[in-house]
């Protein structure tokens, strides 16, 4: 007898929307579509567990894939799954406290941490700072975990300064002892791009991120590790569909390598000032954070005509000018910049234009 096809079933997808705008988990999703697709599977995605729930239940499946909960939710959702007969597969995050059965694919942090540390130790470092590990999310836990065992193993020094929402705060604590330190990791390339914007000598602080964002690349000013997060969400799907097919296969739990450390042309900062006397800010609603995810969202979903576009936009010429120049229909100029601004997040061209302007950024 042959085994059946999985197709045109439905990967319930859990996602709470507060996250929607981070673009690490962006490329997740866009991972798990990508897989879905060659799998003829019909993704759903809902922030409702009752309704993901409601959809293997109808639907019979045995599993559901969850993204981007906190390390205070996690524990709580693996419990509720299990009372409804379901195995959730968690994106990007471990669980160690539950008894409950669950799946997982996450980034190699091991070797990332070693990564970016062995390259801090190699630059003659002895004392570093680690800025804005937040105590509350898994991610973060990970990767601290395996900082701390890598700055020993190199037997480093390391401050540690918390994000706990405020990042702000964060990164001011941090200045105010910044000339105690050699080098400076970065808990991810958004605080990276934060920090790097906020003071004038990035090159001398040899400042370090985790992800590998496009902005990291186009800004300069320091190093990254690129993290696979696509393919944590291909990976989530395969999970998925083997749960599907395989009844009695338990907990699985899956690790996607990062990428070789890169550095884009150090550039001077601009030297903002993000800080206002008093303010309290949570992480997802900073202006500098909404703003540099923006830009991030932007250059995920460009390509080379869209770049070239936006080049063309920022040297002020006109459409009939592109057009002529380029070769491509004013419609379609149209179109591309109307999602240009839809993925980035602003109402109108000349927010598109004052955004990219206000990074300095490479768009070649």
């Amino acid at each position: 007898m042959k085994e059946p096809k999985i197709i045109n079933q439905q990967v319930p997808v859990l996602l709470e929307n507060m996250y929607l705008i981070n673009p690490q988990l962006n490329s997740i999703v866009k991972g798990i579509q990508s897989m879905a697709r060659r799998k003829k599977l019909t993704v759903r995605m809902s922030s409702s567990f009752d309704e993901v729930t409601g959809w293997c239940r109808r639907a019979k499946l045995r599993a559901a894939i969850v993204l981007s909960y906190s390390k205070s939710d996690a524990a709580d959702l693996a419990r509720r799954f299990y009372e409804r007969g379901i195995h959730p597969v968690f994106t990007n995050m471990q669980l160690e406290d539950t008894a409950y059965p669950y799946s997982c694919v996450t980034q190699n942090y091991r070797d990332a941490c070693f990564c970016l540390v062995t390259e801090a130790a190699k630059n003659g470092a002895k004392k570093i700072a680690y800025v804005g590990n937040n105590p509350d999310s898994y991610t973060d836990q990970l990767r601290f975990r395996e900082m701390m065992q890598a700055l020993k193993e190199n037997s480093l020094e390391c401050d540690v300064y918390e994000n706990s929402g405020n990042i702000k705060d964060c990164i001011e604590s941090f200045l105010k002892r910044a000339g105690e330190y050699d080098a400076v990791i970065c808990a991810n390339d958004i605080i990276a791009v934060l920090l790097v914007r906020r003071v004038k000598d990035a090159e001398r602080m040899n400042i370090m991120g985790f992800g590998g964002m496009e902005i990291s690349e186009r800004i300069g000013g320091f190093a990254t590790v690129e993290l696979d997060y696509f393919s944590v969400g291909s990976h989530a799907v395969e999970l998925f569909a083997l749960l599907s097919k395989e009844s009695d296969i338990g907990n699985v739990t899956m690790t996607v390598n990062s990428r070789v450390a890169h550095g884009g042309e150090r550039k001077e900062s601009r030297g903002e000032d993000v800080k206002k006397e008093g303010e309290r800010i949570d992480f997802y609603d900073d202006g500098e954070v909404l703003r540099t995810t923006a830009l991030e969202n932007l250059l995920l979903n460009c390509d080379d005509v869209d770049r070239s576009i936006l080049r063309s936009l920022l040297r002020g010429e006109h459409y009939n000018i592109i057009e002529e120049n380029s070769y491509i229909s004013l419609n379609t100029i149209k179109y591309r910049i109307k999602n240009m601004i839809k993925n980035a997040g602003v109402s109108d061209k000349n927010e598109l234009l004052e955004l990219v302007r206000s990074y300095d950024i490479d768009l070649n």
